[in-house]
């Protein structure tokens, strides 16, 4: 009786951690949000004016376009602001991001209250408030994960494929948790002399050979599709696009006075012949993969597939945390699966560590965009967010971040490290 009695007080809190959270998104659908939101409006109307075929010029992919369209749509057909449909559209992958981050709690032995983490956060919240549409990549990559946790078998590693595929036909940012996840799996399938982890690239395969027969139907060549995904690092080539990172001290040095922080390009040479893109991806790709050499040689992790939630975690914090061209909501998948490593591994200065850099972000975010009253009192109380308060905020996340990137390396050397 004393069981049920804890598991049905679990349940009612789940629920009302839930409709508390509901209630604050459905008051901020009110707000116009993030520039962004008039690009989905306008990609998803030129889609139903003359066909995937004829909009598709990039920069998302066309699984998006086609989510864009259906929203711009329904905001027709029922004579609707398209910016309330669109975060109703986010509401429902924000809603399985919930449901999958309960899931992953009790995956790894925790309770599911600590859902509250990602549901009742500020940074999430604003996140909402301003329409991004990353809840919706990021949904199918926290499916993979989820999925991949459970594979065994060929089958398995199938299934896990599909919400993979769906993820890689939907914004850039999906391409290095999925490239993370291929390269783990199939080296964990050739140590086993076992081809049940090739399963994972069935699904994702076959939807872009049919996007990519679709284009070569209607006369947009052979080549399109993959030449988006060729150019989806230079849309905004530049040293740094509002993301406080390594690079936005570097940009505000060397930026005009006044002008932007995105005006300073990021082929500029940091050493001679060696561009500040070209040491960047060297960073982020060599941080990377050196992190999967280190975490597939673990043998405790050869048991299951538990070392997939840490490496996809790396890959995309590494990214927004060492690339040029990082944008202000290119650190959202992160920080989710930040979280749930943090509910793991119970190191005070990893947790201290992610809770800074999350309120700064927060600030960041919330001062450059935000339209609640909140994020209006954060900035009059930061005398208008100017660039001397920016850079004040973008040099301290530094240190959050490299504890962050430390401690990450830590769990790749040993992964039970502080569970308990």
């Amino acid at each position: 009786m004393l069981l049920f009695d804890s598991e049905k007080k679990k349940q009612y809190s789940l629920a009302l951690i839930f409709l508390f959270g509901l209630l604050i998104r459905l008051m901020m659908v009110q707000y116009t949000g993030h520039g962004d939101m008039n690009g989905y409006f306008n990609r998803g109307m030129k889609v139903l004016q003359i066909g995937l075929s004829k909009a598709y010029i990039g920069n998302y992919f066309p699984l998006q376009y086609q989510i864009f369209a259906f929203s711009a749509w329904l905001s027709l057909v029922f004579k609707v602001d398209f910016w309330i449909i669109f975060k109703i559209t986010n509401l429902i992958f924000d809603s399985g991001i919930f449901l999958i981050f309960i899931a992953l709690l009790k995956r790894l032995g925790h309770s599911p209250l600590w859902v509250a983490l990602y549901w009742l956060n500020p940074y999430i919240l604003q996140f909402f408030s301003l329409g991004y549409c990353d809840f919706q990549q990021s949904f199918f990559i926290m499916a993979t994960i989820y999925l991949l946790l459970k594979s065994k078998r060929f089958t398995d590693y199938i299934i896990s494929g599909i919400p993979s595929g769906l993820a890689l036909l939907m914004k850039p940012q999906s391409l290095m948790p999925f490239v993370t996840a291929t390269l783990f799996i199939l080296f964990q399938s050739l140590r086993r002399r076992k081809v049940d982890g090739f399963g994972f690239l069935i699904f994702p395969l076959i939807l872009f050979c049919a996007y990519t027969f679709y284009f070569l139907c209607n006369q947009r060549g052979l080549l399109l599709l993959a030449a988006t995904y060729k150019n989806a690092a230079n849309i905004m080539p530049c040293l740094n696009a509002h993301m406080y990172n390594i690079w936005y001290p570097i940009a505000y040095l060397m930026k005009e006075p006044g002008a932007r922080i995105w005006s300073v390009p990021d082929t500029i040479l940091i050493l001679p012949f060696l561009q500040a893109r070209t040491l960047a991806i060297f960073l982020a790709v060599g941080s990377i993969v050196a992190y999967l050499v280190l975490i597939s040689f673990k043998s405790q992790l050869q048991k299951d597939n538990f070392a997939i939630l840490p490496a996809i975690t790396f890959s995309s914090f590494a990214v927004p945390f060492l690339m040029t061209s990082a944008h202000e909501n290119h650190l959202f998948l992160s920080v989710v699966l930040l979280m749930l490593m943090a509910v793991h591994y119970k190191n005070i200065w990893f947790r201290s560590a992610l809770i800074v850099l999350v309120l700064i972000q927060y600030i960041n975010i919330a001062c450059l965009y935000g339209q609640e009253k909140t994020s209006l009192f954060i900035k009059a109380a930061l005398d208008g967010y100017g660039d001397p308060v920016r850079i004040t905020l973008a040099v301290f996340s530094l240190v959050p971040m490299s504890l962050i990137y430390h401690f990450m390396f830590r769990i790749a050397l040993k992964p039970d490290l502080q569970t308990k």
